[in-house]
């Protein structure tokens, strides 16, 4: 079969991944017809944005319009609310509508239930996610307490953001899990719908329809890939118990008091189980002569560490609490349960023809999954295997990693390895949403190289691009679409898309 022509979609104003892959069994065709294959790789938008519900549903809507009504194969990379959430945004759409169809779903081995490796995975994550939800809602409330502190309220606005609501989701909202588990039943899964690095497979079967091999290049079974900062004597098996351990120890400690269940066994005398914020005894009064234990303790400890209004003497006090020092510890969890899933992120090359261009979609991945595309060869015929620089030289196009994060592109192992003078990439980005975050997307040194090694094509999601570089490259304009007329909405243009040849 010829080769075939792949047009790009990037869904503009998000801060989040949404790309549709539109694939034609001639590359001469008109790109605004219908498709032959569809391909959608991600679909969210991060937690708090105000418009994201209607971003993400005129999204949806547009690519039920584009594929058809059946999305030839869906790919999500990790379970991230940025990556995740429109599945969830618009169920109505893409989950409970039975006129829709997802012929093929890939996920990564991360997410497949019959593997050790990966339920260890999810343990560790979800005792993880249980201890920063008690942690979050502890924060939010003590900054309402507090008159509304903007310090204690942003923080807890900043946790949830990528992985999304920690606690118990808004009615009629889905979890990650809950989103994932409803597109397995949505597609059917079976054994090959969870990839393994190092995988060489098409993206399709039918000889009636246009295909591209896909090389899978990460997320990697090294723990000391997976998770970066591993001792380099440690046992895999260790190590993943050790951090799943770490993540129980944190839930149990952030855990509500006296619950039933697991975390309900606390490893204290019940006369010391009692947190700062739960209302003591009143240290101006004497313990009634019928008092517990457990309340003359409570009674002395407010009477000597009590709160700064009751002292006489603040100052002193207020170096022998640590009232609000558990704030730093469910953040560096957060911090780490956030990088620990990015870089469990699915990337995937798709070559558009044997020994031709590729296309990188990197996820989120970040330094250990990058590294790790070099530890294996991939074998693409029954005598030939080839290597993650054979590939990495032959990028013309690259979907920039986790919104051009600092650690998100390697220099070395990775785009100083992308020499293909027709390399273009696209940025999504709200760089609004970004700044009011206070995040620095993108940085700075990175995006610098990728303007010079691309020629300025860099394609963002919120924004036109630079009338200079369009000059200075017609081709690269010509390759350029975006949809014609205003929808209404007040959100400006829906996507932008480009004709990879």
């Amino acid at each position: 079969m010829s080769t075939p022509g792949v047009t790009i979609r990037m869904y503009k104003g998000l801060l989040g991944d949404c790309f549709l892959l539109r694939l034609f069994n001639d590359t001469a065709v008109d790109r605004t017809q219908p498709a032959d294959f569809t391909i959608l790789i991600d679909c969210g938008i991060i937690q708090g944005e105000g418009t994201g519900k209607d971003r993400m549903r005129r999204a949806a809507e547009d690519i039920k319009k584009a594929c058809g009504g059946k999305l030839d194969l869906v790919v999500v990379t990790h379970e991230h609310y940025d990556h995740i959430s429109g599945f969830g945004l618009a169920r109505d759409i893409f989950l409970d509508d039975d006129n829709f169809k997802i012929e093929r779903l890939w996920l990564a081995w991360t997410e497949d239930p019959e593997d050790e490796d990966a339920r260890k995975l999810r343990r560790m994550f979800e005792h993880s996610q249980m201890a920063i939800a008690v942690g979050v809602e502890r924060m939010a409330a003590r900054a309402k307490d507090k008159e509304k502190d903007w310090y204690l309220q942003g923080e807890a606005m900043g946790l949830d953001s990528f992985v999304g609501p920690f606690g118990a989701p808004a009615k009629g909202r889905l979890t990650g899990r809950a989103i994932i588990e409803a597109l397995k039943q949505k597609a059917g899964m079976d054994p090959n719908s969870y990839l393994e690095p190092g995988q060489v497979l098409p993206t399709t079967d039918d000889p009636d329809k246009p295909v591209l091999r896909a090389f899978v290049l990460g997320p990697p079974r090294n723990p000391e890939r997976l998770f970066k900062a591993l001792p380099t004597k440690a046992k895999p098996e260790t190590y993943l118990a050790a951090r799943e351990a770490e993540a129980r120890t944190m839930a149990r400690n952030f855990a509500s008091l006296g619950n039933d269940g697991e975390f309900g066994n606390m490893p204290f005398s019940m006369r010391y189980q009692q947190v700062v914020d739960t209302e003591l005894l009143d240290p101006t009064l004497t313990p009634p002569s019928d008092a517990t234990p457990a309340q003359r303790n409570l009674w002395d400890m407010r009477k000597r560490y009590g709160p700064l209004e009751d002292s006489d003497n603040p100052s002193e006090l207020a170096q022998r609490q640590i009232r609000d020092d558990w704030q730093g510890a469910i953040g560096s969890l957060a911090i780490k349960l956030d990088s620990d899933t990015n870089n469990s992120s699915l990337v995937l090359a798709f070559e558009l023809e044997p020994d031709g261009p590729v296309m990188l979609f990197a996820a989120d991945a970040q330094v250990g999954n990058w590294l790790s595309w070099h530890d294996q060869g991939y074998l693409v015929s029954e005598d030939q295997k080839i290597e993650a620089s054979d590939i990495l030289k032959r990028v013309v196009f690259y979907k920039i990693g986790h919104h051009g994060s600092h650690n998100a592109t390697l220099r070395a192992a990775g785009l100083e390895q992308m020499t293909d003078e027709r390399l273009v990439a696209m940025l999504p980005l709200d760089q609004r949403m970004a700044n009011k975050r206070k995040w620095s997307f993108p940085h700075e040194e990175m995006y610098d190289r990728l303007r010079v090694l691309t020629g300025g094509r860099i394609i963002w999601g919120d924004r036109d691009p630079e009338p200079e570089v369009l000059v200075a490259h017609p081709n690269f304009k010509s390759a350029l679409r975006e949809p014609i007329g205003d929808d209404g909405s007040g959100l400006g243009p829906l996507w932008i898309e480009y004709d990879v040849n």
